[in-house]
């Protein structure tokens, strides 16, 4: 799936890179929590909020308090659930 575009939080110097419903991100901190995540792509509070998980291929969900480590290898990509 290619990016819409690429919106950055801040002037970033190390940023890590993630995705959100196709649309790439930067922040600049290794963690960041799904109400952060929530915030910057501009999602309703009250939305599930999935960690697109290729093993054991089960989606995690993302709580408002859930850190997620952006510092893996691979670029993190997250998805709303769909009614």
């Amino acid at each position: 799936m290619k990016p819409e575009k690429k919106e950055e939080t801040k002037d970033l110097k190390h940023a890590h890179t993630f995705m959100v419903e196709g649309k790439e991100f930067e922040w600049s901190n290794q963690f960041i929590t799904g109400a952060e995540i929530k915030k910057i792509a501009k999602l309703h509070k009250e939305a599930k909020l999935y960690l697109v998980v290729v093993d054991p291929w089960d989606d995690e969900l993302i709580n408002d308090g859930t850190q997620v480590n952006l510092a893996r290898p691979e670029i993190e990509q997250f998805v709303i659930k769909k009614k």
